[in-house]
Formats: C-alpha cells, structure tokens, sequence
C-alpha cells in the first residue's frame, strides 16, 4: 500500500471513528441525559465496563505512542491530536498518523541521495 493510499485509509477511518460513536453518544443526550449519565451507562455492566476500560488504556497507550514518536520525528503541530481525543480515540489516532506518514514523507525528499 502506498504512502497516499495509507494517509487516505487514516482519515477515512478517522472520520468514521469520529462520527459513528458520536451518533449514538448524540441518542443519550438527545434523551435529556447528561454527562454524568453518559458515563454512568459506560460502565452499568462488566460488558460495557470492560470496553470502556479498553479504550481508556488503549487511549493512554496511543497517547504515549504518539508523544515519543512525535518528539522522535519532530513532527509540528501533533498539539492538535489532544483535543480530539474528546471527538473519539480513533479520529485522534487517525489524525496522528496521518501527521506521521506527512513527516515521513518530508524526511525521505529530505534525505541525501544514495
């Protein structure tokens, strides 16, 4: 897969893993629930419970993945990724990649000639 085809596939995914969960997150505040509510309903069971644990450390682990790596290929910029960790794991990750392969690509026309 090409450069281009993976930056497109991160924001595409990005851009559903944004909306889709916000789509149903939307029917709870809809009802006249609040965020309080919200966070109730994410835990009212071990089933929801444990993928909201899931996603908690998995968004821990993307974070410290993407700060190392940003710093290690001074990618500028990647500030944006924090607040959209409020929009959804996925478009925030999704949008660091995307930066990723932008900065790879930069490194590789910046790199001397063989």
């Amino acid at each position: 897969m090409s450069r281009t085809q993976r930056k497109a596939v991160y924001l595409v995914l990005g851009i559903a893993g944004g909306v889709l969960p916000w789509v149903f997150a939307g029917r709870v505040f809809a009802s006249g629930q609040g965020l309080w509510d919200f966070l109730g309903l994410a835990v009212a069971n071990p089933a929801a419970t444990a993928v909201a644990l899931d996603i908690s450390f998995s968004t821990a682990v993307a974070g410290f993945f993407a700060w190392r790596e940003a710093r290690r290929l001074e990618i500028r910029g990647v500030w944006i990724c924090a607040p959209l960790l409020v929009v959804a794991l996925a478009t925030a990750l999704a949008v660091f990649l995307w930066m990723r392969e932008n900065r790879l690509e930069e490194l590789e026309r910046e790199a001397p000639a063989p």
